[in-house]
């Protein structure tokens, strides 16, 4: 047996940033408006159309409540399987324990699991499960048969897990032999597994109760997932206690929690859409954290308050849609040497500086990941960093030039959206288009929901017609796992977005896939990006910090992750 777990060892550490009490004053052009960079659950958390905030008892500050306002609760659902996984990363997975957990590195260590190991060739999975964890409610001590039901649950076609479909690819099948083994049989190596049972990559490593969800004679995905939704049911250190529909969700925590001893004895997350209701709200005392932005900043540290911040929480990237598609061939944008003209022509430095409010990096490695992400080797990407970097619209001309655009070109729709923790992406699409018309490219704006445009960026047909060889803005919370990655945005044959067409990709990302080696493995990966980037279909723009508004007098150190913005993990570790 062939212990692994040590390879996921993260390659930073981390405690929180504060940022500059004085904001500096900076000069906008006239098409550089500020905006909204939402924090703390920054990718965790889409635009609310409901309204909602503290009630009267929220004003009465205790000692023992943390009080947590949020401008959305995602679909409102308390079951993890079903809520999104970057509203449940923050709201719901401080009531459950995970199969592995996210290390103050970011490394992958034991959690529920204490220790894992892969066979010889790289089949078969065996998890040690700890002994002595116990459900809430009375429900018992965690065995591996809650494992199995669990993981099955994550796996369920009738559940809308976005993790269901990778499972189900991955898993051949689930056993538990007695009550402290897991054994999972794989169809092929997937070297990549243990992500998706850590927080990092996912949540489908939390664990529920098999006599919960099957007492009763409750069968059935949709009858377990109402169950949930009454009273749900983990063996983290915070337990269900109450919710409000549209107003708040009440947890307690769990007294001699095996893993996590939280200073608070009652946790509220509030919903709270209105950044400048959060401000006051933190300002009166009604609550002790909220979303921070780049622009209320300086209004919550002059209020005595303070701003703390992750670094490197989001990428932001320019996505180019479905360049191959038939209906794209005719537009400026099916020529890669075209969209690496483009990316010259924007100026991510100052959009940064002066629209981001300098909350967030230029980037040095692909897009959606950080230096200590799985096969990452960061020195082989200092080109072709310095070439996404680079800002040169004269240079950006010849080269439209060059490919047969010497007066610019129009047809291509700048499509944009809000998404997750990104409320600024219609703005930032706004800011490159003016950019790009400095250059004589003219990009008309269309405003979309995102939910409308998904379908036609996810697993799309050739012959859609709607945006392909067009652009848009896009957010992704850090990924830690480079491979998967490239499965998701890259692989033509089995991927999700699909944004390169090459049959040669495809095979040299499934052999970094089955690579059980980790130095070959980072090597076949830098080729694959090698091939991605050349492409210029995902161009990368920048890494946005997440922000935090924080009572300082009610909240103390605590202790955040790298590269992963959200809440679920990091308020177990506030200090008293």
């Amino acid at each position: 047996m062939i212990s692994i777990w040590k390879r996921w060892t993260g390659r930073v550490s981390s405690t929180f940033t504060r940022t500059p009490s004085k904001a500096k004053a900076v000069r906008r052009r006239a098409h550089l408006r500020p905006v909204a960079l939402v924090g703390v659950v920054v990718m965790a958390l889409a635009a609310c159309s409901g309204g909602g905030g503290a009630d009267a008892e929220n004003s009465a500050q205790t000692k023992d409540t943390l009080r947590i306002a949020l401008s959305s609760f995602g679909n409102e659902q308390l079951d993890i399987v079903e809520e999104a996984g970057q509203v449940a990363s923050n709201i719901l997975l401080p009531m459950y324990d995970s199969l592995l957990e996210i290390g103050k590195d970011s490394s992958i260590q034991p959690g529920l699991a204490e220790s894992w190991n892969t066979s010889e060739d790289g089949l078969t999975w065996t998890f040690k499960i700890r002994d002595g964890v116990q459900f809430h409610g009375g429900y018992g001590e965690l065995t591996a048969r809650d494992v199995v039901f669990s993981i099955k649950r994550w796996m369920d076609p009738a559940s809308q897990s976005t993790e269901g479909p990778t499972l189900r690819e991955k898993i051949k099948s689930l056993d538990a032999p007695d009550d402290r083994t897991v054994v999972i049989k794989t169809n092929g190596v997937q070297v990549d597994l243990a992500y998706y049972f850590a927080p990092q990559q996912a949540n489908s490593g939390t664990v529920m109760s098999e006599k919960y969800l099957t007492e009763g004679g409750t069968s059935g995905f949709a009858a377990q997932n109402a169950k949930m939704n009454e009273k749900p049911i983990g063996t983290g250190p915070f337990q269900f206690v109450s919710r409000q529909r549209g107003q708040k969700v009440v947890f307690e925590a769990v007294s001699n929690h095996w893993r996590a001893k939280p200073a608070m004895k009652r946790l509220e997350f509030l919903l709270v859409p209105e950044p400048a209701t959060q401000v006051a709200m933190l300002q009166s005392g009604q609550a002790d954290i909220i979303e921070a932005t780049s622009e209320n900043v300086e209004s919550i540290e002059s209020s005595g308050n303070e701003v703390r911040s992750i670094k490197d929480a989001m990428g932001i990237a320019l996505l180019f849609t479905g360049t191959y598609r038939p209906p794209a061939q005719k537009k400026a944008t099916s020529d890669a040497n075209v969209r690496h003209a483009l990316s010259m022509a924007i100026d991510r430095k100052t959009i940064l500086k002066q629209v981001l409010g300098g909350h967030g990096t230029m980037p040095d490695t692909p897009f959606d990941t950080v230096a200590s992400s799985s096969a990452i080797d960061p020195d082989h990407y200092k080109k072709i960093a310095a070439e996404w970097q680079r800002y040169d619209p004269e240079a950006a001309k010849k080269m439209l030039a060059d490919a047969g655009y010497a007066n610019g070109f129009d047809g291509v729709k700048m499509i944009t959206f809000t998404r997750p923790g990104a409320a600024f992406l219609p703005q930032l699409g706004e800011i490159i288009a003016s950019q790009w018309a400095e250059v004589g490219v003219k990009t008309p704006i269309v405003a979309i929901d995102y939910g409308n445009f998904r379908p036609h960026f996810v697993q799309t047909k050739d012959s859609d017609t709607f945006n392909a060889g067009d652009v848009s803005p896009y957010n992704q919370a850090t990924r830690f796992e480079a491979v998967d990655l490239l499965r998701t945005y890259y692989q033509d044959d089995e991927g999700f977005i699909r944004a390169v067409r090459n049959p040669d990709l495809d095979a040299l990302i499934r052999k970094a896939a089955a690579e059980q080696d980790e130095e070959a493995r980072t090597e076949l990966v830098s080729q694959a990006f090698d091939i991605v980037h050349a492409e210029w279909t995902i161009v990368p723009l920048f890494r946005v910090d997440a922000l935090y508004g924080v009572n300082s007098e009610t909240v103390g150190a605590w202790h955040t992750f790298p590269g992963w913005g959200f809440l679920g993990r990091m308020i177990e570790t506030i200090e008293p």
